[in-house]
């Protein structure tokens, strides 16, 4: 099973003050009940992660395909 995800991600070397202050704007704007209400008539379910959960799910993300990459020989052509 798999879903998909949306993330905003920034520039390397983005200061952590600036990268931690955008996540608490994307938090707050997450919170609102008109734009959650909107994200739901889309089909979407929002999660917002901080900076270090989003780091932690690409890991995982990471492990779990390249295993199933490995797993099944693909290679790329």
């Amino acid at each position: 099973e798999t879903t998909s995800w949306v993330g905003l991600f920034g520039l390397p070397g983005l200061p952590a003050p600036v990268a931690a202050r955008i996540a608490q704007d994307v938090s707050q704007l997450m919170a609102d009940p008109e734009v959650r209400g909107k994200l739901v008539d889309f089909g979407y379910v929002g999660q917002p992660l901080t900076p270090e959960q989003t780091v932690t799910r690409i890991e995982q993300e990471r492990a779990r395909y390249g295993r199933t990459v490995r797993d099944a020989g693909i290679r790329l052509e």
